[in-house]
């Protein structure tokens, strides 16, 4: 079965030498299966701009959400796109792609493990974003997660 070809998208102006700088796309290309294609904000906390964008694995042509922060020395984290996150490797189930503002608090979702329903928040797993968060989430259906800071790494919360 032949790959769906990714249309091409602009990195804005400020990010563009970045990303090819660290020959980021030597490996990806930006993608749009979504939209909005990008999201600005400080991810890591450190009141800083960074920026999250959708791209393509140019290999494997998995989808997937690739971070630049905007500190020095350069650091970028890639979630899917051939990496796994969650047990996943292609994100291209995302259908809504938002920033959550510093400060919230998140929580997984809790699940009874006899009957798979939905039961709620998980309040005792919640977690106060450091930074903004990236949520994550299949419009039709259940399912998603939010990408946030954790100490010195990017971690994943499962959402039903």
């Amino acid at each position: 079965m032949a790959a769906t070809p990714v249309k091409k998208k602009a990195l804005p102006a400020q990010w563009a030498p970045q990303f090819a700088g660290m020959q980021l796309d030597t490996l990806y290309q930006l993608a749009d299966f979504t939209s909005p294609s990008f999201l600005e904000g400080d991810f890591n906390g450190d009141n800083l701009q960074d920026i999250a964008f959708l791209v393509s694995n140019k290999r494997t042509a998995e989808k997937g959400i690739l971070i630049l922060h905007g500190q020095k020395p350069k650091e970028y984290f890639v979630f899917g796109a051939g990496r796994e996150v969650n047990e996943m490797t292609d994100l291209n189930w995302i259908e809504v792609f938002k920033k959550i503002p510093k400060g919230e608090s998140v929580a997984p979702t809790l699940v009874d493990e006899e009957t798979g329903d939905i039961i709620g928040p998980d309040s005792l797993h919640a977690v106060t974003l450091k930074g903004e968060g990236i949520f994550t989430h299949l419009l039709e259906e259940c399912g998603g997660g939010i990408i946030y800071w954790k100490k010195n790494k990017y971690a994943w919360l499962h959402q039903e």
